[in-house]
């Protein structure tokens, strides 16, 4: 009797473990889904940014996307498009901001004035940086239009460090 009880204990305890490895490997995979997301609309906001900067240039007239930060929304093209569920305009406490040259604590998940993004048509694109996070905030990506004559656009994702991509 006690041989069988044995045995049904180490069952559990197998039982347990792959429990346990599937849970694992599921939350790494959610995670990676979650950073992916983000990453995917750092692109998206870099692909309108500069179509907003081309439709500029060619109707000789600024072109704007608004940002609601509290809303978790933007505007562009005369509709409101809301962020994915997990994706929020924001920042991780710790970090420093601007990604390039990271010296003073983040206080604001959009830099730009008033919230816009505004493209002229000269080509440049006002300078400022949008903040992503997931929605448990484990994860941060921000893009960021920088000063210069000539406008570029740089993505970066933060891991207690900014990393460009």
């Amino acid at each position: 009797m006690s041989n069988h009880s044995g045995f049904i204990m180490t069952e559990a305890f197998v039982g347990i473990a792959l429990v346990m490895l599937v849970v694992g490997i599921a939350c790494v995979q959610v995670r990676a889904y979650h950073y992916a997301c983000i990453r995917q609309h750092i692109s998206l906001f870099a692909l309108v940014w500069h179509e907003l900067q081309q439709r500029a240039m060619v109707s000789n007239a600024p072109q704007e996307m608004i940002l609601d930060e509290k809303g978790h929304r933007y505007y562009v093209d005369g509709q409101w498009h809301d962020l994915p569920s997990l994706i929020r305009f924001g920042f991780l406490s710790a970090a420093k901001g601007p990604p390039s040259h990271p010296t003073t604590l983040l206080s604001s998940a959009i830099t730009f004035p008033q919230k816009k993004v505004t493209c002229f048509p000269d080509g440049t694109i006002q300078a400022g940086t949008v903040y992503l996070v997931d929605d448990r905030k484990s994860c941060m990506y921000a893009l960021t239009s920088g000063i210069s004559a000539v406008s570029f656009l740089r993505k970066y994702r933060y891991d207690g460090a900014w990393y460009g991509f």
